[in-house]
């Protein structure tokens, strides 16, 4: 309900206040001052926390090689091919792209390159199949040789809280015979992985 206020002075203390006022709805005026803050932090927010926003990217790109040979039919990690991040908030997705650039040797049976994740001790392979029917042979050279640079995407929704430390790998799949290389003794070459923490 309003308060009415007459022309008055009062002297609290040493103070002196003159109210000169009349019918101050202050519940009007808070209700109204709350609802104007509601409005231009959800506004605000929806600018800063919008979906597909890039919160923050990280890079990390390395020459060092690594070589697989035989029929192996697999994916394992190469030399110095990983990136640490750290969440900025809670339930952040994180892009993650990988290029691996190298060489296959002649009677190589076809090369590909993964990804692979570790939170706390927990691994998870995101892209990457091992065995007979997985797909360590389809980035290139199957059936041919030489050099390849291979890249692959994938859109990681881990679901951590924010200060989560995150590891992401670069692996190298072999297929079968000959032998493969990321990277090839001698010679300078960068293969990388970029990381986009999104909304």
């Amino acid at each position: 309900m309003p308060y009415e206020f007459i022309d008055r002075e009062e002297c609290i203390g040493d103070s002196l206040f003159k109210i000169n006022n009349n019918s101050l709805n202050f519940d009007n005026r808070i209700t109204n001052l709350s609802s104007s803050f509601v409005a231009s932090s959800q506004s605000l927010t929806s600018q800063i926390y919008s979906p597909g926003s890039i919160l923050k990217a990280s890079f990390h790109g390395f020459s060092e090689n690594s070589t697989r040979s035989g029929d192996l039919r697999n994916y394992a990690t190469v030399n110095n091919g990983i990136i640490t991040v750290i969440s900025s908030r809670a339930n952040s997705r994180f892009l993650v792209t990988v290029n691996g650039q190298g060489y296959t040797a002649p009677g190589a049976g076809g090369v590909n390159v993964g990804i692979q994740r570790i939170i706390g001790g927990n691994t998870s392979r995101l892209l990457g199949v091992d065995g007979n029917s997985g797909d360590s042979w389809m980035g290139t050279s199957n059936g041919h040789y030489g050099s390849f640079s291979i890249t692959r995407s994938y859109l990681d929704s881990p679901g951590v809280p924010s200060g989560t430390v995150i590891y992401y790998y670069l692996l190298h799949g072999h297929w079968s015979a000959g032998t493969s290389y990321i990277g090839y003794p001698g010679y300078t070459s960068q293969s990388s992985i970029v990381v986009y923490e999104m909304v």
